[in-house]
């Protein structure tokens, strides 16, 4: 039977259709004032909770105070650590309230519940991210438990993150740090800029409460044990240098010259920079610049002129002028840089322009000169340096 055949009855559908449509757009805008109006209503209490927790911990009695933060929900919880953690940046003198307040309310043992029991992945997330930003040690056993399962588990990479990033600053022993190293091999599914990051925290954490030559022996011994884990391994590097622990310049050249760096210009691309960071020894780092600008990958030698402006090698300056004519982009841009942190300005004047240049058969040189001198920028802008390296 053709429905449609009678006029009438598809005169009907169409207003059963238009009614449709119109029932279902007033509805949206309902729901969306409605969402709407809740969010601002929350930000609202949660802006005003904030306030009223940052008063009173400037001002209020200790005992007032401490019975305000009996009693928190969850947008109070959130207010109050974000209280804490703006007064803690920018007046360390509450240190004292601030620990009396963690104790006395239950922020802790809410979020440790959270973590334990909750089977929301972005809440466990959440109470990871909140107890990160207080002012505790005493979880440090929990959360190496706790981060150890997540890492272990088919959960999101947010959780997994969210608990290192909890776990990296509570670091305080040479047997925290071993204990933070052994996770990190289950963050394969983690990008390595964060896999550094969380490890530089750690150390850096670990350094202050120790001292130096705790992290620098357990660096000594990684780089040993992890140099075939190459995800690992990149991450050590460049921590080394970031730490400028320079009593293991040695290591950083001899992973340099090894045979696995011939097949990995991102080793070698990482041994340069922790070099240059820790500002390493001239006798050690010339050498292997030097054979640097010879390398077939262009990042090699881009990071090359980087290392030799940095440091003032100022007996690479053929190599940085050869460099000038070279056919990937941010060598040269590298390799001009390089030449105005040395002082080479008559240099880049001469190649900048063609009635002083001899040989001005390279447009590109000349153009990159002029670059450099018409901004005289030194420090590398992020974009460029990021592909550079």
């Amino acid at each position: 039977m053709n429905l449609f055949a009678n006029g009438s009855v598809t005169i009907h559908i169409l207003e059963i259709a238009i009614f449709c449509v119109v029932t279902l757009f007033i509805a949206n805008i309902i729901a969306l004032i409605y969402v709407k109006r809740r969010v601002e209503s929350r930000s609202k209490a949660y802006l005003e909770a904030k306030r009223t927790f940052m008063t009173m911990i400037g001002s209020a009695p200790i005992d007032a105070l401490l019975t305000h933060v009996q009693d928190l929900t969850d947008l109070t919880r959130d207010a109050l650590i974000d209280a804490i953690t703006e007064i803690s940046r920018v007046d360390p003198r509450w240190s004292e309230r601030i620990v009396a307040i963690v104790a006395a309310s239950d922020i802790v043992a809410h979020y440790v519940s959270v973590i334990e029991n909750d089977r929301n992945a972005y809440r466990r997330a959440h109470a990871y991210l909140q107890l990160a930003r207080l002012p505790i040690t005493e979880i440090r056993s929990f959360l190496f438990v706790a981060v150890g399962k997540e890492l272990q588990s088919n959960v999101p990479n947010k959780v997994k993150a969210s608990g290192l990033l909890a776990l990296a600053p509570l670091c305080r022993s040479r047997g925290d740090l071993y204990k933070f190293m052994e996770l990190l091999p289950a963050c394969v599914t983690l990008s390595g800029g964060f896999v550094e990051g969380t490890l530089y925290q750690a150390s850096v954490a670990t350094r202050t409460a120790a001292d130096e030559g705790v992290v620098t022996d357990t660096f000594r011994i990684w780089l040993s044990n992890y140099g075939e884990q190459r995800p690992i391994l990149y991450a050590l590097l460049a921590v080394v240098g970031k730490m400028q622990l320079s009593t293991l310049a040695t290591s950083v050249v001899a992973f340099y010259e090894s045979p696995a760096a011939e097949e990995d210009s991102v080793l070698k691309v990482i041994c340069l920079r922790a070099l240059n960071a820790m500002r390493a020894d001239k006798a050690l780092v010339v050498p292997i610049v030097l054979e640097a600008f010879h390398d077939a990958d262009w990042r090699v030698r881009a990071t090359a002129c980087n290392v030799v402006g940095d440091l003032r090698l100022v007996n690479a300056v053929q190599q940085l002028r050869n460099a000038l004519s070279d056919a990937a982009f941010y060598v040269r841009l590298n390799a001009a840089r390089a030449l105005l942190a040395l002082g080479e300005i008559s240099l880049l004047e001469r190649f900048a322009n063609p009635s002083l240049d001899a040989d001005h058969s390279d447009p590109y040189r000349a153009s990159i000169c002029n670059y450099i001198l018409n901004t005289k920028v030194l420090t590398r802008d992020d974009n460029r340096y990021a592909v550079s390296h």
